[in-house]
């Protein structure tokens, strides 16, 4: 469940998706108590590389 600005943080994370084998299937937009959510569906559609997971250090000087 994400908050009302899924967007931007899927748009962000999209090329994280890609390297590591999912797609984004659907965003399902609802709103709960007044406030709006966000429900991201990612398939996994192929194998995440060898090179992942990596070391704490790694992500921090390389992120995705």
């Amino acid at each position: 469940m994400k908050a009302a600005d899924a967007d931007a943080e899927l748009a962000e994370a999209e090329n994280a998706v890609r390297r590591l084998g999912g797609e984004t299937e659907t965003v399902f937009y609802y709103t709960v108590g007044g406030i709006k959510r966000s429900i991201i569906v990612i398939r996994k559609i192929k194998a995440t590389p060898a090179a992942y997971p990596r070391r704490y250090a790694k992500i921090q000087k390389e992120p995705l």
